[in-house]
C-alpha cells in the first residue's frame, strides 16, 4: 500500500489509463464490469441521440457547438443527480469540452456520428460523402476521388460512415 497526496490525482490518472491501453486484459477479467460498462455505454448513446440524434451534418463551428452544449448539460444533469450542484458550482462547466482538429475544422462539414458499437465518430466532408452516393455521377470529380479515398474501407473501423451513405445490397 502506498499513500499518494490529492495532487497526485491527475498523474497517476494518467499512469492507470496508459496502462489500460497497454495491457487491456488487466481492465477486461470480471465479466459483470464489462457487462456494467456496456450498459453505460448504451445508456450514453441513448441520452446523446436524444439530445443531438444519431447522426448529424453541420458545418463545423456549429457541429462544436451542439456537443459543447450536449456535454454541458449532460455534465449538469449527472451533477444534479448526485446532488453536487447544490453544494457548489462545479469547475469546468463553462469551458469548451470539444474543440475539433484542424482537418475538421478546415472541412465544409462535418459527420457526427453516435454508433451503437463504435461510440462516436467525426467525418470531414460528410456532406459531400453524402452526395457522392447520392450521385454516382459525382465518382469523376477529382476532389470526390480523393475524399472517397480518406475514409476507410469497409472492413476497417470505424466504417459507420460508410454504411450509413452507402446502398444496401
Amino acid at each position: 500500500m502506498s499513500y499518494y497526496p490529492r495532487s497526485s490525482a491527475t498523474d497517476i490518472a494518467q499512469a492507470v489509463l496508459e496502462l489500460a491501453i497497454r495491457q487491456a486484459e488487466l481492465v477486461f477479467r470480471n465479466p459483470q464490469k464489462i457487462e456494467q460498462g456496456w450498459q453505460r455505454i448504451r445508456e450514453d448513446r441513448a441520452a446523446f441521440v436524444a439530445f443531438c440524434g444519431d447522426e448529424l451534418l453541420l458545418p463545423p463551428v456549429e457541429a462544436e457547438d451542439l456537443l459543447n452544449t450536449y456535454c454541458r448539460h449532460h455534465q449538469e444533469a449527472a451533477a444534479a443527480q448526485s446532488g453536487r450542484c447544490r453544494r457548489r458550482r462545479l469547475p469546468g462547466l463553462d469551458l469548451p469540452f470539444f474543440a475539433f482538429p484542424r482537418e475538421l475544422v478546415d472541412s465544409d462539414t462535418i459527420g457526427v456520428i453516435c454508433d451503437q458499437v463504435d461510440g462516436l465518430n467525426f467525418y470531414a466532408d460528410y456532406g459531400m460523402l453524402r452526395d457522392l452516393f447520392a450521385d454516382p455521377a459525382h465518382t469523376g470529380r477529382r476532389r470526390h476521388q480523393d475524399l472517397l479515398r480518406t475514409y476507410p474501407s469497409a472492413g476497417s473501423p470505424p466504417a459507420a460512415g460508410g454504411h450509413r451513405v452507402a446502398p444496401a445490397d
